[in-house]
């Protein structure tokens, strides 16, 4: 019989899975410069790894298991981030500064790794001029929309020439600067008990440390003890889903009680 977690866990998968299907056809698009577009591949992307997890949860070493559901409580924190926290004016800043940031890595990372090998064949140093070139081209549209919306007033420019997605603002940061991940996880409505678990306990297995190798598989209801906590992560992303995407979804066959489930969670998680 399987452990009630991961049948709830399923359940609230399957009406995501729904809120994605509904979505598929009208926003997988490349056109990421829209936020609602980059939203929902952000979503899916969350909903690609529970469902890795769901199908993987037994048969999966417990520091795999831990490693991967930080990344998605991760994932989660930014979303939500990016999609619920403050104003609508704010969210789309931090969206094009989360992609100018990824992009900048993204340029450094190729560059850097190109100027360290000899000989390259001439076909590789062609695509990645080319992609180099769509990346930079990427940054300078975000940009001159960032400008252009006038984003850049909600912040210092140093915000804007560093790229700091995470700049702090109605909640205060505890370095004044930028956020924690363990902040970001108490923004993302995570109770600052769980934040503190998750940042210290899971880091424990996604760096490898000695924790890790004591544990061993550990216990059975280790894992469930984290599904529960991932089962109220998927109920806030349906939630923010539902109002984000709230007349595409209409019509969908999303059921009642996984709607009220989320409108309960979202304030009542303790």
């Amino acid at each position: 019989m399987e452990h009630p977690e991961i049948v709830y866990y399923n359940l609230y998968l399957n009406q995501l899975k729904i809120i994605n299907d509904s979505l598929e056809q009208k926003y997988n698009s490349n056109n990421l410069f829209d936020s609602q577009v980059g939203s929902f591949h952000m979503f899916r992307s969350i909903v690609i790894n529970l469902t890795f997890l769901s199908k993987n949860h037994e048969s999966s070493s417990f520091t795999t298991f831990t490693t991967l559901s930080r990344m998605i409580i991760d994932n989660y924190a930014t979303f939500f981030l990016i999609t619920s926290n403050n104003t609508k004016e704010e969210q789309e800043l931090r969206y094009a500064l989360y992609f100018i940031d990824s992009l900048k890595c993204r340029i450094k990372t190729t560059t850097d790794f190109a100027a360290a090998l000899k000989n390259i064949p001439e076909h590789i140093t062609e695509i990645n001029k080319k992609a180099l070139e769509n990346d930079r081209m990427a940054i300078e549209k975000f940009t001159t929309k960032i400008y252009s919306k006038e984003l850049n007033s909600l912040v210092e420019e140093k915000v804007i020439e560093r790229c700091n997605w995470k700049f702090q603002s109605i909640k205060p940061a505890k370095n004044g600067n930028s956020y924690s991940w363990e902040e970001l996880y108490h923004i993302a409505k995570i109770p600052k008990h769980f934040s503190s678990a998750i940042q210290n306990h899971f880091s424990q297995f996604t760096h490898g440390l000695a924790l890790s190798i004591l544990y061993n598989n550990g216990n059975p209801d280790s894992k469930e003890s984290i599904l529960g906590i991932l089962n109220i992560v998927q109920m806030l992303l349906g939630k923010i889903m539902l109002e984000r995407f709230g007349d595409d979804l209409k019509d969908s066959k999303i059921e009642e009680r996984f709607i009220e489930a989320c409108n309960y969670h979202w304030d009542n998680w303790k």
